[in-house]
């Protein structure tokens, strides 16, 4: 090879070693660092200087994550006004008496479920001595009992107007009457109680537990199946149903019949309260 064609191999490897770190430098570096976000090169954003008339952005409230996904819990929580239970008990007693309206059980007609019904009659086996007539004051009075024996929520009460609404009509006509509707709201508020809590409920225990209130109820397990037949076993209740059934109970508050029952109610807590009060003033006396 000749001298000039030696000169002009060495010259174009020299110009290719030249653009080959050119390359090398102008794209970045490949670190173990992970992916980075892409930065935009548009220049219209600066950063305020030092010693500028720059204003921080006000402090926007934090919201506290609660340790589940399910909810999130504000710094200042604000709580809704939930009803009580006295109050859902009173609309329970107004719609008892209007699913009843004085029907007899001798007027009611023949239907295929009315088999099943002959386990609530009290006409043998009463519950006790009292009355079993169905006014306001003794339906809100026996499921008042119910409630403290079985210590129920607000919700169970709700549960129970649903269970009694997949009753039907007309089987419903015939429990809510003068020997049948006893057993039955025992029947609707043990099943209610055994489905919105999560603990095992047994009969059992709900008998016994009523039996402190003077009320001795007897094949309950014959009652709470011939409940689960005429309602189809459809014992589920979504959100969206306890909504649609909580709204209307709160407005049947709202009306005179039970206002009167509320209003004696809180009449005999006052003045059982205020013999209390004084009956331990004279005992220490």
């Amino acid at each position: 090879m000749s001298l000039g064609r030696k000169y002009w191999v060495a010259v174009k490897k020299a110009v290719f070693v030249l653009n080959s770190r050119q390359q090398n430098e102008s794209q970045p570096k490949h670190t173990n660092e992970g992916p980075r976000l892409r930065r935009s090169n548009s220049t219209n954003i600066h950063l305020p200087q030092t010693g500028s008339s720059y204003k921080e952005a006000p402090a926007v409230p934090t919201m506290k994550r609660a340790m589940s996904d399910r909810a999130i819990k504000l710094d200042k929580p604000a709580t809704l006004a939930a009803p009580s239970r006295l109050d859902l008990l009173a609309s329970l007693a107004v719609i008892l008496c209007d699913y009843g309206d004085g029907v007899n059980s001798s007027k009611v007609r023949y239907t295929p479920s009315k088999m099943l019904l002959h386990v609530f009659s009290e006409e043998k086996q009463p519950l006790n001595d009292s009355s079993c007539e169905l006014n306001y004051q003794s339906a809100l009075d026996f499921i008042a009992t119910l409630a403290s024996a079985l210590e129920l929520d607000g919700e169970c009460i709700v549960y129970a107007v649903v269970i009694l609404e997949r009753v039907g009509r007309h089987a419903l006509k015939a429990l809510m009457t003068q020997y049948y509707w006893r057993k039955a709201m025992i029947s609707v508020l043990a099943l209610a109680c055994k489905l919105w809590y999560d603990e095992s409920t047994w009969l059992v225990d709900v008998r016994r537990s009523l039996e402190g209130y003077n009320i001795f109820v007897d094949k309950l397990h014959r009652q709470e199946a011939a409940l689960l037949k005429l309602i189809n076993f459809n014992t589920t209740m979504s959100p969206t149903t306890y909504a649609s059934y909580v709204f209307p109970m709160l407005s049947v508050r709202l009306r005179p019949e039970a206002q009167l029952l509320i209003d004696q109610c809180k009449a005999k807590k006052t003045r059982h309260s205020s013999t209390e009060q004084a009956w331990s003033c004279s005992t220490r006396a």
